[in-house]
């Protein structure tokens, strides 16, 4: 059908308002119409596939779309909406080349090119996806959401120091922004976990640590400490006479700790280095091997900070041979226990009348429990289920039976788990609860039975514990 020229200019304004305000399927009826007098025309096959997609048919929008790019190969815009309909229909190669296209003939920030670092990062190809980033943070110096995208995805994609440049750009252009404040709250919380305050105010921790260091360090005594934190076992040793290399993963939190240093005039004392242990050198990072190990690197349930790899590496390359270390061995301690509190809280049987006790095959295999209002029953004295002797380098097997002896009767939830610090030949750290949930440095961990079980005096609860760098598993023995 051939219309008169301002038949047709008219009838093209009222198809892009149709898109434009959603209505799709009048929107097809009158660019179908237009077919003939438009067939060269970019911006028709851009609106076209627009409306293709809006009717459900990602397929036919993308033929739209990748026609537009053949005629206008200039039009960032067909680009951009091919590649995201390519990705929409799980074509990610074919989709980012497209989008690459886009990028490069509109190289200002845009969701395109966002959307470039998020297919890129899904297709596996994750450094490609932050140097991406990186580059649309470099051209979004003066667009608030770009940076604030930006900085949002590369912390999530485990690029810290690029989402704190982006952050602190963003901040620069909106000081005082919410969006901004959450996000530095986000990034700092991802890298310093809240628990190293109730850590450092450990008191019972503190001076336990404090103890076996006075006994250990003698003034000059080369000490290598791994995991520093705040510093504060590090200032400990120096304090005592030594001279302490330290070593932190996090560069933040690195950098904060040589401030500390400083504070506290340990800065000749004390060297912080911004990396892993595994990662130093004897000869560039320590003139000699340490005389002392130093860690405190211990998760409440003992292994998924890997300890003993870890001080394994360090006795073997940093360390004099037969080099004394604090923590010398650490172990897992749990007892059996049970109780109406517990029980209710872990589990769920009859309620108002109802059976819900099938919903207890989604419990949990371990609880971080900090209910310092809630108590519990124990039914069982304290076993020792796990230990790591540091000192000797021998971890244990990866799976052992063990057998609770019940010494008193009642309803078994679970199994309540604890650390224990064998710091040196006198001093012992652990954070034993009494009859309720105590707080500590370290968090309780709990491990719920299958189902709860009455057990009567005498009686012998077999459990198989397995670890791994994932955590402790307690099961039932078969």
């Amino acid at each position: 059908m051939v219309f008169a020229a301002d038949t047709l200019a008219a009838r093209w304004r009222e198809a892009v308002s149709h898109v434009n305000a959603g209505r799709f399927a009048a929107a097809e009826q009158g660019l179908a119409a237009l077919a003939l007098s438009y067939a060269g025309n970019a911006e028709y096959f851009l609106v076209r596939g627009l409306a293709a997609r809006g009717l459900g048919d990602p397929s036919k929008a993308a033929e739209y779309f990748r026609e537009a790019a053949r005629l206008a190969p200039d039009k960032a815009d067909a680009w951009f909406n091919l590649g995201e309909t390519l990705a929409g229909l799980g074509r990610d190669g074919e989709a980012i080349a497209a989008l690459r296209q886009g990028v490069a003939r509109f190289a200002r920030p845009s969701m395109g090119w966002l959307l470039l670092a998020q297919v890129l990062e899904r297709s596996g190809e994750r450094d490609e996806a932050l140097a991406e980033l990186a580059r649309l943070a470099e051209a979004s110096q003066g667009e608030p959401e770009a940076l604030k995208a930006v900085s949002i995805h590369a912390n999530r994609w485990g690029d810290v120091t690029l989402a704190q440049r982006a952050l602190a750009r963003l901040q620069a252009l909106k000081p005082g922004d919410p969006d901004a404040q959450a996000l530095r709250h986000k990034i700092t919380a991802d890298q310093v976990p809240p628990w190293h305050f109730p850590m450092m105010h450990d008191a019972a921790r503190n001076a336990a640590y404090d103890r076996a260091i006075r006994r250990a360090v003698r003034p000059g005594l080369r000490v290598l400490e791994i995991g520093t934190g705040a510093g504060l076992l590090a200032l400990m040793a120096a304090r005592a006479g030594a001279q302490v290399t330290t070593c932190e993963m996090v560069p933040a939190i690195a950098e904060t700790a040589t401030e500390i240093m400083r504070r506290n005039g340990m800065a000749e004392r004390v060297r912080v280095i911004a990396r892993a242990s595994t990662e130093l050198e004897i000869g560039a990072d320590l003139e000699r091997p340490a005389e002392l190990l130093i860690s405190e690197i211990l998760s409440s349930d003992l292994v998924t900070e890997n300890v003993a790899a870890a001080v394994a590496d360090a006795q073997a390359r940093l360390l004099q041979p037969g080099a004394p270390m604090i923590p010398r061995a650490v172990a897992a301690v749990g007892r059996l226990i049970g109780g109406e509190e517990i029980v209710r809280l872990m589990s769920v049987g009859t309620v108002e009348g109802f059976d819900l006790s099938p919903f207890n095959r989604f419990a949990p295999g371990a609880i971080a429990a900090r209910f310092s209002d809630q108590s519990f029953d124990s039914l069982s004295g304290d076993l020792e289920m796990l230990r790591f002797d540091l000192a000797l380098g021998s971890p244990p097997p990866r799976e052992a039976m063990l057998d609770f002896t019940v010494t008193r009767a009642g309803t078994a939830a679970g199994v309540l788990q604890w650390v224990r610090l064998q710091l040196d030949e006198e001093t012992v750290f652990e954070n034993r609860p009494g009859e309720r949930f105590t707080a500590s440095a370290w968090k309780l961990m709990f491990y719920p039975l299958p189902a709860p079980r009455p057990v009567s005096v005498g009686e012998s609860v077999r459990l198989r514990l397995s670890h791994s760098i994932g955590g402790l598993v307690l099961t039932a023995a078969v």
